[in-house]
């Protein structure tokens, strides 16, 4: 364990001093105000039969002070604890569920992988706390290395190494055994083993989004019954897991007013859907003329599914937002929370992201295209959680602003895409290759037809409804590409918009 100078030991005790007259924790002048716990690993052990949760906290004063694991006064940058709680009652000793997990050695190693100095590491054992808020907890007051230095140590990144072994000789008892691996003595537990951006997070989500996670699973199933021609079976997982997230996204009171969103442009997200599912429309497309046209009943249900989760992602982008202005910073019900499932919902994005990243790269949108749309809608994502836990929302506008225009990037690339697929269709004479990328056109249209003028609407609407290949001229594929690219003109930035030129 690094050692602190005897100089800096009485600096430090006397700035504690200072600060517990003042009021507040024991917290160095350098130290960021964390803005709530930073929950940096969640695990069950041993089957399940205890639960680990490893959090950097806001200070707090302890009696006695602890530093670094040991019991000494001095300033610190936040607390470091570790939950460790039975899962269960009557599980290797624990007589209820939540209770706390004893006899327990939790080491911890932080090294400072910024600065890369063999100084800036320390060592420590997390120390049994109580508390009646939190109740039995292991944890200490952590001065991070290097921890005589007056810079930010929240600019800096480190690797954290935790592991739990017994404290101490723990004897069971016959109906104990075999003893569990957190009495016996055996190799110590690797519990967290990651980098870290203490006061801020490196990856997504901060919170619990099992069930925003649940529903890009079941678009996923949806997808695999419908490569299975198993349409009975997709709508049957509809019905069980996505039916209610559509209803909630038809509801134009759940969207910012300023986005323009009115109730006729939701009108027909679940219809259309539905509809496909049935095979029973929406008209022309999917059943036309008496027939069903399968391929296009697919691409309604697929692409009207990713339209509800791009909503969502756009509600709960404004649920977080009203969250910061009302101070609701937290990551179970306020702003980091809703914008964590803005991040879930995105995973329902991701391959069509990934494929228009792909085409985007290839040159199929023109040689000057900036593309990068993935990694600049992860990054923004992690950027927004930060902001709002560290920054208590500043800069999470801009975060914000990222996101959704690269997610239009998307949605509007996708557009382009199929009306170059249209022509592409036309030219080997495809036509029922034609009107499935029209179909594909008019469905990812519908995400982003709320940003269009009526009359721009209508010439959109009727061009991506004629079954007629042979009218679909170059000319008109760049028509309508200059449509799009009028309204995109503001939204997106200029070399963000397609080329006509690549129109065949």
């Amino acid at each position: 364990m690094k050692r602190l100078t005897f100089a800096l030991l009485c600096a430090t005790a006397a700035r504690a001093e200072e600060a517990e007259e003042a009021g507040g924790p024991p917290q160095h002048p350098r130290t960021r105000a964390l803005a709530a716990e930073q929950v940096l690993s969640e695990n069950d052990l041993y089957g399940g039969a205890v639960e680990a949760e490893l959090e950097a906290a806001p200070l707090d004063f302890t009696v006695p002070t602890l530093l670094n694991g040991v019991e000494m006064d001095g300033l610190a940058d936040f607390h470091l604890e570790l939950q460790l709680r039975y899962a269960a009652a009557n599980v290797l000793g624990g007589r209820n569920a939540g209770e706390f997990v004893p006899y327990q050695k939790v080491h911890v190693t932080i090294v400072n992988t910024t600065t890369a100095s063999a100084d800036d590491t320390i060592e420590m054992d997390l120390v049994p706390h109580a508390g009646h808020a939190e109740g039995w907890h292991y944890a200490s007051n952590v001065l991070l290395p290097p921890g005589d230095s007056e810079a930010d140590p929240f600019e800096d990144a480190y690797r954290v190494t935790v592991t739990l072994a017994p404290a101490m000789t723990i004897a069971t008892h016959a109906d104990a055994s075999p003893p569990s691996g957190l009495f016996a003595r055996v190799e110590p537990l690797v519990l967290f083993d990651r980098d870290v951006a203490f006061g801020g997070i490196l990856q997504m989500p901060v919170g619990d989004v099992e069930e925003q996670l649940d529903r890009v699973a079941a678009y996923a199933d949806i997808l695999a019954a419908l490569d299975a021609n198993d349409f009975s079976g997709a709508a049957a997982s509809f019905e069980a897991s996505l039916a209610g997230m559509f209803e909630g996204r038809m509801d134009v009171a759940g969207y910012d007013a300023a986005r323009g969103i009115t109730e006729a442009q939701l009108a027909d997200l679940s219809t259309n859907v539905e509809s496909a599912l049935a095979q029973t429309g929406p008209a022309p497309d999917c059943l036309t003329g008496g027939a069903v046209v399968a391929s296009e009943c697919k691409e309604w249900i697929k692409k009207g599914i990713e339209r509800a989760f791009y909503l969502s992602i756009l509600h709960e982008i404004d649920e977080a937002r009203r969250a910061i202005a009302e101070g609701a910073l937290d990551a179970v019900e306020g702003a980091a929370h809703k914008w964590d499932e803005a991040w879930a919902y995105f995973r329902a994005l991701e391959a069509t992201a990934g494929k228009r990243q792909t085409n985007c790269d290839d040159g199929r949108f023109g040689a000057g295209i900036a593309c990068g749309m993935e990694a600049a809608i992860e990054a923004a994502l992690l950027s927004g959680a930060n902001a709002i836990l560290i920054g208590g929302g500043a800069g999470f506008d801009a975060a914000r602003a990222v996101v959704e225009r690269e997610l239009l990037q998307v949605e509007y690339l996708a557009v382009v895409h199929e009306i170059i697929a249209m022509r592409e269709k036309i030219l080997v004479a495809d036509d029922a290759g034609y009107n499935k990328a029209r179909v594909e056109a008019r469905a990812f249209y519908r995400t982003i037809a709320y940003l269009f003028a009526a009359d721009d609407d209508a010439v959109l609407i009727q061009a991506f409804e004629e079954r007629d290949s042979t009218t679909f001229a170059q000319g008109d594929a760049v028509t309508l590409v200059e449509s799009l690219n009028a309204t995109m003109n503001g939204l997106l930035q200029a070399d963000e918009l397609a080329q006509t030129e690549v129109i065949p």
